[in-house]
Order: structure tokens, then sequence, then C-alpha cells
């Protein structure tokens, strides 16, 4: 008896530790499977916004970090906008940050441009080269021309009026190349009889047509009603709105985009 009331005694120790080993398991089972359903959210998180912000050309944002259904961009400040339209509808994710690093920015730096240079006779004057517009004319006259020979001065040629995303505004920087267009489209009259100065709006692909088409009448109004003030008169303008007609570049990367908000102008002789 003393036997077997031992045996009986070992087995209602044990029971209890068997006990707490299977719930110690159940719960590292369910830590387990919910450790997994979160990375998977996470990851699926994290293809969505890889594949809205490749899908909109921001090939230089980048997704930092994933926290669950919370997403980190990384990217140059001039894309943030942008991004954050791409990524932000997203059914998974539930909060986004974006952080400026321009040196994710590869997009080429523009050129300068060429300064102008009226054909007088008095010391030509240079005006400051500028990313949005500059004009670049360029004489003919030889220094072996008589007075019986005719003089033919070209007409100025200009680079393209650039804007913001989604702005028709024109910035400070616009505004002074604006002025030395002005003064060689006020040279041109003097040494041609009869000149149209053609504005032509265009607009980035982003936006309703509707948009778009609203978007660049209010940029060539601008430009022209900035000209008229520095002294071009207005009834030698003309303007047309284009909306996203004839991009000049592909709108896939903000580099194009940047490239295809602008407005042209073109100077022609009547007659």
């Amino acid at each position: 008896m003393n036997g077997v009331d031992r045996a009986s005694h070992r087995r209602y120790v044990a029971g209890p530790i068997r006990w707490w080993l299977l719930l110690l398991g159940i719960v590292l089972t369910l830590t387990l499977v919910t450790w997994g359903f979160v990375a998977s959210v996470a990851a699926s998180a994290e293809d969505q916004a890889e594949s809205a912000l490749a899908q909109a050309g921001l090939d230089n944002v980048i997704v930092d970090g994933v926290r669950y259904r919370e997403i980190d961009l990384r990217g140059p400040a001039s894309d943030e906008e942008a991004a954050l339209d791409a990524v932000s509808g997203l059914a998974l994710i539930t909060a986004l940050t974006y952080t400026s690093d321009d040196s994710l920015d590869s997009s080429p730096s523009p050129e300068p441009t060429p300064t102008v240079t009226e054909p007088t006779d008095e010391p030509s004057e240079s005006t400051e080269p500028s990313v949005s517009a500059s004009a670049t004319p360029t004489p003919t006259a030889s220094a072996s021309a008589t007075p019986e020979e005719t003089v033919s001065t070209p007409l100025p040629e200009f680079e393209p009026v650039l804007f913001e995303a989604f702005s028709s505004d024109l910035t400070a920087a616009t505004k002074k190349s604006l002025d030395s267009v002005a003064d060689s489209i006020i040279d041109a009259m003097e040494t041609h009889a009869a000149i149209v100065v053609q504005l032509d709006a265009y607009s980035d692909s982003y936006g309703t047509d509707e948009e778009n088409q609203q978007l660049t009448e209010d940029r060539a109004d601008n430009v022209a009603d900035y000209l008229t003030r520095a002294g071009v008169p207005p009834d030698i303008i003309e303007t047309a709105a284009h909306g996203e007609e004839s991009p000049v570049v592909s709108n896939a990367t903000e580099a194009g985009r940047a490239q295809n908000r602008r407005v042209e102008i073109t100077i022609t002789e009547e007659g």
C-alpha cells in the first residue's frame, strides 16, 4: 500500500506541471500567430506603397519604415505632395509621414541659358540668365558691312516660362526674367515693322482635363499681364491654352512634369 500511495502522490504532482506546459504552448502559439499576422500586414502595406509610388513615377521617393499599417516615406521636398497623394488613398495604410531628403533627388540640374545681346552700335549689355526664361537673339551684321548693305536683325528667342505644380503664379525669379523678355520685345519692335508675341501655355498630366485647361489659361494670362505692365503693347500679344497636350518630355517623373508646366514665348513678324 505504501508503494501505491507514493506512485499516486507522484502522479498528482506531475498533473499541474503538464497543464502549465500546455498553457505556455498556447500562449507561444498565439504570440507567433499574432506576430506573423502583423508582419504579413506590414509587408502588404509596404508593397502597396512602393507600387503606388512606382505608378506615379516617383522613383526618387522610398519607403523608409513600416510599423504595422503606418508608413514612413523619404524623398526630395519637391516630390512630397505627389507622394502623399499617391499613397494616402491605400486601404491598408492608416498613417503616413514624409521626410524631406534632397540627396535622393536624381533629377539633372537645369543648364544655364545664354544671355541677351542686343545688336546696336553702342556697347551691348547682357541680362542675367534665368532658369524660367531668357532671350537669345544673335546679331548677323558683320564688321565689314557698308551703308549700302541691308543688315537683317533676327528676332529674339526665349526659353519657356516654368511654373510650380498646380500653380499659375509667377515667382520672383520668373518676373525678373520676364523683365528681360519685355526689353527684348520692345527693342525688336524698333527694328521690325510688325511683330506678334505668341504665348502658348501647357500643363503636366496631373489633374482633370478641365482643371489643366483652366490652369493653362491662367498661366498664359498672367504672363501676358506681366509683359503688358512691363511695357509690351497688349495688342501684339496673343495667348493659347493647350492643357496637358504636347508634353516636351515624359510626365512619368517630377523632373519631366516640371518641364511640361510651361508657357512658350514666340515672336513672329507679320507680312
